[in-house]
């Protein structure tokens, strides 16, 4: 990892902390133990430096689901619920203000980078809808774009942050899983309920 990349590591980190509002570009510089002269030559403003964490954070929340893809890629139902657990998970690391910060502070931004990559969920989608687990007359395009938007709304709202945030078994219950028994075919329907036996069977 070379200066540019720790960099943008360790400011990051400081962002999912505080959130960007709240994190001065002099506790960044002091952090990294760096002159603002260095950062500014580097990422020219804050804005620049900002945009650079968000394209660190889409790649590591991507690699997270690159590598569920590649352990259960062949196994589409349960691909899709730990992809959705993992990134639940991942939400509950972040101060929710970081995204707030984003929508509010750079609309332009929040608006035209995809921060959430579901490109492995629309994948996932169209396995199965050749598999016969999830019907065929799905437009996975709208189908993971409302997920998106799902996502987006949930991180603005006020409840979410406050109740839910942490609540993984609620969001899956109330979300995915209802989700997912509607694109599911009989055959999908039969696989998502040997998920939950299994599930159950070891958590026993």
């Amino acid at each position: 990892m070379n200066k540019e990349q720790t960099y943008i590591a360790q400011t990051l980190q400081l962002f999912l902390e505080k959130g960007i509002k709240n994190v001065t570009m002099s506790e960044i510089t002091r952090t990294l133990n760096v002159s603002s002269k260095t950062i500014y030559k580097i990422f020219e403003d804050k804005t620049g430096l900002v945009l650079a964490c968000i394209r660190l954070h889409q790649q590591q929340m991507s690699g997270i689901e690159q590598h569920i893809m590649e352990q259960k890629g062949t196994q589409v139902i349960e691909a899709m619920i730990t992809i959705h657990d993992s990134f639940l998970a991942e939400m509950a690391k972040v101060n929710l203000v970081y995204f707030n910060d984003i929508a509010h502070y750079y609309p332009d931004i929040w608006a035209s980078e995809n921060y959430f990559d579901f490109r492995y969920t629309k994948r996932l989608m169209i396995e199965g809808i050749k598999e016969g687990i999830f019907y065929k007359n799905i437009d996975v395009e709208l189908a993971v774009d409302t997920i998106v938007l799902l996502m987006k709304a949930m991180i603005e709202h006020t409840d979410f942050q406050n109740e839910y945030q942490d609540n993984h078994e609620v969001l899956y219950s109330s979300i995915l899983l209802p989700y997912l028994r509607g694109i599911c075919t009989m055959n999908g329907l039969q696989k998502l309920k040997e998920y939950h036996r299994q599930q159950s069977e070891t958590s026993h």
